[in-house]
């Protein structure tokens, strides 16, 4: 297998408004353990395969919080065929903060079902962060 972190530069998230990341995201990976059919046999030995999280790293106190894991997908995210998904991840409690962005992907072979990481790989595009209001009831 293979590994790799992506971390951004440093910036500072506006403060006082409620804030989401949305990024387009295109998983030609090896899904959650929960996808694979022979996994859900009465049995099964299955692990989590081709990991894929991305956190905010808070840089003045060096703590990373997970703020989307590859458990957030649905089966059906997963491609072979180039789908792209747009996650939405809720920004709350980092407001204000002088962060880093960081992308982490670790990939394993998966011998017992027989996938071998064949697909492209994780692509990331558009990664934008959207300022919002409260909704007035």
């Amino acid at each position: 297998g293979s590994c790799g972190v992506a971390t951004s530069p440093a910036f500072t998230l506006p403060s006082d408004e409620l804030l989401t990341m949305e990024f387009w995201l295109q998983l030609g990976i090896e899904p959650t353990p929960d996808c694979l059919n022979d996994c859900l046999l009465p049995g099964a030995n299955c692990f989590s395969v081709d990991d894929l999280l991305i956190q905010l790293v808070d840089v003045e106190t060096g703590v990373a919080g997970n703020i989307w894991t590859k458990a957030d997908t649905e089966c059906s995210d997963y491609t072979v065929n180039g789908k792209w998904i747009r996650p939405i991840v809720d920004l709350t409690g980092w407001d204000g903060k002088t962060v880093q962005l960081r992308f982490s992907f670790n990939t394993y072979d998966y011998g017992p079902v027989g996938i071998e990481n064949d697909g492209k790989g994780i692509l990331v595009d558009g990664v934008e962060f959207i300022q919002g209001c409260e909704d007035v009831d």
